[in-house]
């Protein structure tokens, strides 16, 4: 089948001309980083995508100006100074270019920047932290995260809204939350918390003069940390220009009949339909086997593209019609098991143990699915798909 009978867009084409047009608008070089907000795949900022930015770093070289071009929900939190630091060894002068979300870590790269140029629908956010490690409560099997905000919030609601004056019942009110979150993961909280003072406060620092600008740069770090009480919020242009932030509005940039914010959000509309970021995702096969590749985040520069992608591959399970997958109980807990149909309407379990898979039911059918993430290098969209629907 080719490429062009499954329907894929051919997006890379597109990208890279609304790339070059940027950077001839800005007179930088542009390096593009779009991680997806596709439910239920999201996929945040992550340590080895300074890895990746940095091969397009090394082919750009040294420039009088770098514009990184942002769009995240968030993710690592000690990706933004190891990252800003590394963009700034090429430039002395680095912007950030904000479409629509840049929330939490990506705000914080953000900061880093010697101005934040944001489109109409641009949004920043809060960079307070939330904290997930092997202190925290375990809730279904999973751990949750812990923000030190939270914890603050708690404090204040006892105090000031509950008005607990009295001090053994204000303890025994702490001894509550620490029967219910470990003390040490409350302590493991409160260091990311310190953590994120300091890297917001250096980050501003790598562009503001900490002694002539000294009470400005410590109102965002108090505004962006604890001041907007909502991890959530969504900070608009003109209120991030009252914190404080360095904001130019991007349609204020133009050359000839365009503005960069139409460039940025046709470029952003290229990247939500390559990355079918308004069809929620679900495991989809056919036929005894299928291979597929889901891309989940993009970064791109004149002539150069990564994609982080899932390749998958799906394999027709040989069991009788109607066979589904359940637990088993066992004396050594619950375990997977086959039902099988039985002629008399019921169902044999049988315990099953799956190698190198995991077992899916797509269309009522039994597949064993295969899933590698890696980082891919392409030069056109046949390249990166393949034959391979998407």
């Amino acid at each position: 089948m080719s490429f062009k009978a499954l329907g894929v867009c051919m997006g890379r084409e597109e990208r890279q001309a609304l790339i070059n047009d940027i950077e001839t608008m800005r007179g930088s070089k542009v390096i593009t980083y779009f991680t997806s907000s596709r439910p239920p795949l999201r996929i945040g900022i992550e340590v080895p995508d300074v890895r990746e930015i940095y091969d397009h770093l090394l082919k750009i070289g040294n420039s009088e100006k770098i514009d990184l071009y942002i769009y995240s929900l968030g993710g690592a939190g000690n990706v933004p100074w190891a990252l800003s630091n590394m963009i700034r060894e090429f430039t002395d002068n680095f912007n950030v270019l904000v479409p629509s979300f840049a929330f939490s870590a990506a705000t914080a790269i953000a900061l880093g920047a010697n101005s934040i140029i944001m489109g109409k629908k641009g949004i920043l956010g809060p960079v307070d932290p939330s904290v997930a490690n092997d202190f925290n409560p375990v809730r279904g099997g999973q751990v949750r995260q812990i923000s030190t905000e939270d914890i603050g919030g708690y404090i204040s609601l006892l105090r000031e809204k509950a008005e607990l004056k009295d001090e053994r019942n204000f303890a025994a009110a702490l001894s509550n939350l620490c029967t219910t979150v470990e003390p040490l993961a409350l302590g493991n909280a409160y260091r990311h918390y310190l953590k994120s003072r300091d890297d917001t406060r250096k980050l501003l620092e790598l562009h503001m003069d900490p002694n002539e600008e000294n009470m400005t740069i410590e109102g965002i770090v108090e505004t962006l940390i604890e001041k907007l009480y909502y991890h959530g919020h969504h900070i608009s242009r003109q209120e991030a220009k009252d914190i404080g932030l360095k904001i130019q509005k991007a349609e204020s940039i133009k050359a000839e009949d365009k503005d960069l914010d139409q460039l940025m959000w046709k470029l952003f509309l290229d990247y939500e339909e390559e990355l079918k970021m308004l069809n929620p995702y679900k495991d989809e096969a056919s036929g005894d086997d299928d291979h597929r590749i889901i891309p989940g985040k993009f970064i791109e520069s004149n002539g150069t593209t990564s994609a982080f992608v899932f390749e998958q591959e799906f394999h027709k399970m040989k069991v009788p019609d109607g066979t589904f997958f359940t637990q088993m109980s066992t004396q050594k807990g619950e375990i997977l098991a086959l039902a099988i149909p039985l002629p008399n309407g019921n169902f044999q379990l049988i315990p099953y143990i799956l190698k190198n898979g995991n077992p899916q039911l797509i269309n009522n059918v039994m597949y064993k699915k295969k899933e590698i993430p890696y980082w891919k290098k392409f030069n056109s969209d046949e390249e990166l798909y393949g034959t391979h629907e998407n």
